[in-house]
């Protein structure tokens, strides 16, 4: 699957909405490696120390071993899936002289589903708010910055290489190629369960269908230490949808002028 490098057109739900034409749109970034990557150090058992008050402990449910890698001043925990090593957190990197990295709600607008009211309300962040969304979501990029190349091909095509696209990821690691990510999902068990095992265990609204009618989708089990957050997106006009929701994370592996 994968995410258009801009929006243009509109869909909605109770649950999910995405908005605004032609607008470029924000999503997260996981780091991969091979082997052991620069960087990457052995660590603590699963539970982690990365918990926060409104998501409970994103690491629980995995009994393994994370290692961890120190990128930008932070240190982030690291997972062996198989023969890969991935982020177990949100790359959270704010890219130097670039505005496009942004904390999700950080100088725009939130839409936020009210059940009083049965509507999208708009809500505009706190500073205090915007920050704790970054120590727990990371930072959401656009597809060029992500890539570390030109923000012209947010909308054409850039024909360049998915293999080993280090982007905004530190050295010894890249933005995982669509090959990459299909590897992941098969190695867990396929597609129609990976969203599951791959889940963090906290943090996850429940889903509402379109009659308004809430649907128990299965849990989060972490199983393997991977601890995806539903982050949300964004746009480059300022708004930002569906935290709690859903997670977005980009591929490096570009189909066409629109979708990477």
């Amino acid at each position: 699957m994968f995410i258009r490098k801009r929006f243009v057109g509109a869909v909605g739900s109770r649950r999910a909405v995405l908005r605004a034409v032609g607008v470029a749109a924000a999503a997260a970034v996981f780091c991969v490696g091979c082997g052991n990557p620069a960087g990457n150090s052995g660590g603590g058992k699963g539970g982690g120390t990365g918990g926060d008050p409104d998501t409970g402990n994103p690491f629980d449910g995995y009994t393994g071993t994370y290692g961890s890698v120190t990128y930008g001043g932070k240190t982030y925990k690291t997972v062996k899936i198989g023969t890969q090593t991935w982020f177990a957190e949100n790359l959270n990197y704010d890219v130097p002289n670039n505005t496009s990295d942004v904390c999700y709600g950080g100088g725009g607008i939130t839409y936020v589903y009210d059940e009083a009211s049965d509507d999208w309300i708009e809500k505009t962040l706190s500073a205090a708010e915007v920050q704790t969304n970054c120590g727990k979501y990371g930072r959401l990029y656009n597809w060029a910055t992500a890539m570390g190349i030109n923000a012209s091909y947010n909308d054409s095509e850039w024909n360049g290489s998915d293999v080993k696209h280090q982007g905004v990821c530190p050295t010894g690691w890249h933005l995982p190629s669509d090959a990459e990510w299909t590897q992941l999902t098969d190695f867990v068990g396929g597609r129609s369960t990976a969203g599951t095992k791959l889940k963090s265990s906290t943090g996850w609204n429940r889903y509402y269908i379109y009659d308004g009618s809430p649907v128990d989708v299965p849990a989060g089990t972490n199983e393997y230490g991977f601890s995806a957050l539903p982050g949300g997106n964004g746009n480059s006009d300022g708004y930002f949808f569906n935290a709690g929701d859903y997670g977005y994370w980009w591929s490096a592996t570009e189909t066409n002028a629109g979708n990477a």
